[in-house]
């Protein structure tokens, strides 16, 4: 049985992986058409990327939706810098939470 444990975090372990460099790959894009920085750094903002989507989803399953968008707001503007910042300062809707 320690084999299929072995097999399952390998699988899990690529699959983290490819979702890191899919968004490197556009967070790159991102950088060469001006969205971004041109001094950003798109590994490591693909990483910040990744480990935002396991918090939401977690945050998910726990059903509050507050606390997804605070942070779906928060890492966008953490991940696009200042000019998403203005957008992350913007309160939800009252009836949202």
């Amino acid at each position: 049985m320690p084999e299929a444990g072995a097999a399952v975090r390998e699988r899990l372990a690529t699959g983290l992986r490819a979702f890191d460099k899919a968004f490197e790959r556009r967070l790159r894009h991102a950088v060469q058409q001006g969205e971004l920085a041109a001094d950003a750094d798109p590994a490591m903002l693909a990483r910040v990327a990744s480990a935002l989507l396991h918090s939401i989803a977690l945050r998910a399953r726990r059903r509050a939706a507050c606390g997804v968008r605070a942070t779906a707001v928060a890492g966008v503007a953490l991940i696009c810098g200042t000019a998403a910042q203005t957008n992350a300062t913007s309160k939800p809707p009252a009836n949202r939470c």
